[in-house]
Formats: C-alpha cells, sequence, structure tokens
C-alpha cells in the first residue's frame, strides 16, 4: 500500500469514527453522566446488636464499628445505646469495672463512638438523636463539653477528628482533636435555653425525650482551609436551621486535618437513641 493509500484508508477510517459519534439528527451526543456520589444511609429497620469491637476489622457488622460503648441495640428503626446500668454479671460490666468514666462498668454507654466503616472526603452528615436520661457520672470528664456531636475525618484511633453537635450546656460546637490534643472551638453558639449550666444542680440543658435533628458538613476549599457548617433541627419536623460555621485554617497552632477519614456518631455520660442515619460526598469546594 502506497502512502497516498494510506493517507486515504485513515482518513475514511476517521470520518466514519465521527459518524458514529454522532446522533441520528446529526449532533453529537452528551458526555456520559458523573458516577453518583458516595452515600450511605442506615434506618435501623435490620434487628440486631452491635458488640464493642477493636480493632475495626473485628466488627462482626458490615457498615458500623462500634469504638466504645459496649452495646448497640437496633430494632424498629431505633437504635439504643444500653439503657440504665448494666448487670454486674455483665461481660460489659467487668470489661469496663476499672473505667471511671463508665462507672466502673454500670454504664459504658457513657462512652459511646459509633464509627461508619467507609471513608470520606468531604462528608455531610445527617441523623437524629434522642436524651433518655444524663448519667450523672462522679467522673471529672462529665461536663459542659458533654452532649451528642457527628465525627468526621475521623482518623488515628479517634485521635485525629472534627466533632460537631451539641453540648450539655445548650450550646453548638465546632471543635478538632489532632494526634489526641484538643484545638479551641472553631465555633460556640448557645442553641438550647434555659437555666444557667450546672454540673450538679442543672447538668443537662439538651431537651430530654424528644427527636432532634443533626446536620454537619466538612469540606476542604481550594486554599486548603477547611469549612465546617453545623445545622439543627429543634422539633424533628424537617425544618433545619443552621447555627454554626467556621472555618479552619489554623487553629491553636494545629494545622487543618484535610485528609480523608471515617465518620460517626458520639454521644457523652447518658443514654440515647439514635434514628435516620445518612452520609453523603459533597463535591470538592472551588
Amino acid at each position: 500500500m502506497t502512502r497516498r493509500t494510506q493517507v486515504v484508508v485513515l482518513t475514511v477510517v476517521g470520518i466514519l469514527v465521527l459518524l458514529s459519534a454522532c446522533t441520528r439528527d446529526g449532533t453529537t451526543p452528551p458526555p456520559p453522566s458523573p458516577s453518583p456520589a458516595k452515600s450511605f444511609s442506615d434506618k435501623f429497620q435490620d434487628q440486631r446488636v452491635i458488640e464493642e469491637s477493636n480493632p475495626i476489622e473485628e466488627s462482626a457488622d458490615p457498615n458500623w464499628w462500634l469504638n466504645s460503648g459496649a452495646r448497640l441495640d437496633i430494632r424498629d428503626g431505633v437504635a439504643q445505646t444500653i439503657q440504665g446500668s448494666l448487670d454486674p454479671e455483665d461481660p460489659w460490666h467487668r470489661a469496663y469495672a476499672s473505667n471511671s468514666g463508665a462507672d466502673r462498668g454500670r454504664h459504658p454507654q457513657n462512652l459511646f463512638r459509633l464509627v461508619l466503616r467507609q471513608e470520606y472526603q468531604n462528608p455531610e452528615q445527617q441523623f437524629y438523636f434522642r436524651v433518655d436520661q444524663i448519667n450523672l457520672s462522679k467522673d471529672p470528664e462529665r461536663d459542659a463539653w458533654s452532649g451528642v456531636f457527628s465525627m468526621s475525618r475521623y482518623g488515628d484511633q479517634g485521635d485525629t477528628l472534627y466533632y460537631t453537635g451539641f453540648r450539655v450546656d445548650g450550646s453548638a460546637v465546632i471543635k478538632k482533636k489532632v494526634g489526641g490534643v484538643y484545638a479551641d472551638s472553631l465555633a460556640e453558639v448557645p442553641v438550647f435555653d434555659g437555666a444557667e449550666y450546672d454540673r450538679t444542680k442543672n447538668p443537662n440543658l439538651l431537651p430530654e425525650d424528644r427527636w432532634i435533628g443533626l446536620r454537619s458538613a466538612v469540606t476542604t476549599n481550594a486554599n486548603r482551609t477547611v469549612s465546617i457548617t453545623l445545622w439543627v433541627d429543634v422539633d424533628g419536623n424537617g425544618l433545619w436551621q443552621q447555627v454554626a460555621q467556621a472555618t479552619d485554617s489554623s487553629t491553636s497552632g494545629m494545622p487543618p486535618i484535610t485528609g480523608s477519614g471515617l465518620v460517626g456518631i458520639r454521644t457523652d455520660f447518658m443514654d440515647a437513641s439514635l434514628r435516620d442515619y445518612s452520609v453523603r460526598e459533597l463535591p470538592q469546594s472551588s
């Protein structure tokens, strides 16, 4: 085949390829739709019990890892921490017998940490919680900063993360921990009114026996800062209100957490119920 013939053949092939890429009306078809963003939801409908396990690979649940808190009971659309005091013969009572935060085994739920077994870079999480009872532990870690929180960019076995949520002193808070050290609050805003918090006389300003929605979003910006936003659905009726927002460039000398990480839920020194959890990957901020 001569060079001239090769050129002609290649030209014809190119025309056929272009023609095959066009629709019958002569227009070029649109590019394929992008893959749907990663997401997960759990309505807690399947009856099951998740037992605490360590490390994460030993979790018997395909989706969740209960890092702390002993046990989560799931049924009829609600996930509940341990309710009330554990029987002294319960194995988890013995496992926590030396832990003052768990009241020497009576209340492992005081240290509840539920982690989803999926990493997200820019997660938006949402769930509803109900404070069933405050456990008035003598442990010094029970104080105004205890509460209900979402956890994002969770790494290093929980030593590095952002957490956002509601403290028992009634405040919405956005905080981070890096290498096991807590930074100063990125945002702290009063949300739930009431008499002034007092560890003994008025130990909880969060409404009890009422469903409250918590939604949080964490995204990395083009300049490598991190934006964190918190919303609340006060009455559990789908009406969301933004209550706190922060941009982390460097807090307490700690750089922002920009890598992907696990996500999940934390509650402190309480019996709590959860429902309607969801998380989705947000697009990168421009």
